[in-house]
């Protein structure tokens, strides 16, 4: 990468910021999470869990997730640490994390 390469990129992210429209992290769709590793955090707390996910997913901060799902980030933090349920919102931040209720949820 050049140093125009670099302007270029930092640019583009300072146009994100500005229209603040949040789109999927671009690494998301080339994590893999097997079956094996998914049932090996079902031992985890809720949260753990659910921050690995997030972390995998290429989601470093839950108000980028909160965005994405269309929630604020306040909402997310409840569903989060268990607070809340969020049964309205599941299917959505499953979509966006490409993985089931059950991987997350444990059925509850």
């Amino acid at each position: 990468m050049n140093g125009n390469d670099q302007e270029n990129h930092t640019s583009q992210n300072n146009k994100k910021s500005e229209n603040s429209v949040t789109t999927f992290p671009k690494n998301q769709s080339k994590i893999i999470l097997t079956e094996g590793y998914l049932s090996s955090l079902k031992n985890l707390p809720f949260t753990q869990r659910f921050k690995i996910i997030m972390w995998h997913r290429g989601f470093k901060h839950q108000k980028d997730l909160a965005q994405a799902v269309g929630v604020t980030e306040f909402y997310m933090s409840h569903i989060i640490t268990g607070f809340r349920k969020g049964k309205r919102h599941r299917a959505k931040i499953c979509e966006i994390l490409q993985i089931s209720e059950n991987d997350i949820w444990n059925g509850n």
